[in-house]
């Protein structure tokens, strides 16, 4: 499996400021059923922060007709994301019924301390029992090679 390097660490010369905000969120989507591997922050809040827009923009544009889709789509997206997320930071998927318990107590603090947990904890330092460290595989940002993103899309 591909995975990507933060790409504000990257030398973006040819690229306009979306251009990797645009490819995590795609990214994302495309691995909306994989459990396995590790997300970095970065994919993480630019997926949430994304979804979060496209929602509204789907409620307001179509007068919600497509939104109830488009949430379903987000939410087995997140979910997924969610566990991957958790692999980065070094632990199980599993940790993730412990946040909708957290969630379903005590919705507002519950919230807190997951979102917060998963938005702000680094990821682990260098390969981890989930896989290599995103940030250090090379090529998904370098987009006028034929790296992981062609790879990906084929």
């Amino acid at each position: 499996m591909e995975f990507k390097p933060d790409p504000l660490e990257q030398d973006s010369k040819d690229n306009s400021f979306w251009t990797p905000l645009f490819h995590t969120y795609l990214y994302s989507l495309r691995h909306s059923f994989d459990f396995k591997g590790r997300a970095t922050r970065f994919e993480f809040i630019v997926f949430n922060v994304l979804s979060w827009v496209l929602l509204y923009l789907s409620l307001i544009l179509t007068f919600g007709i497509t939104t109830p889709f488009f949430a379903l789509l987000i939410l087995v997206a997140n979910f997924a994301l969610i566990v991957r997320r958790l692999h980065d930071i070094g632990v199980s998927g599993l940790w993730i019924i412990v946040g909708f318990i957290g969630v379903t107590i005590q919705p507002s603090l519950g919230s807190v301390f997951f979102l917060g947990w998963l938005y702000l904890w680094s990821g682990s330092k260098g390969e981890n029992k989930y896989g290599e460290n995103p940030r250090n595989i090379e090529g998904f940002w370098n987009l006028d090679k034929n790296t992981s993103v062609a790879k990906d899309e084929q």
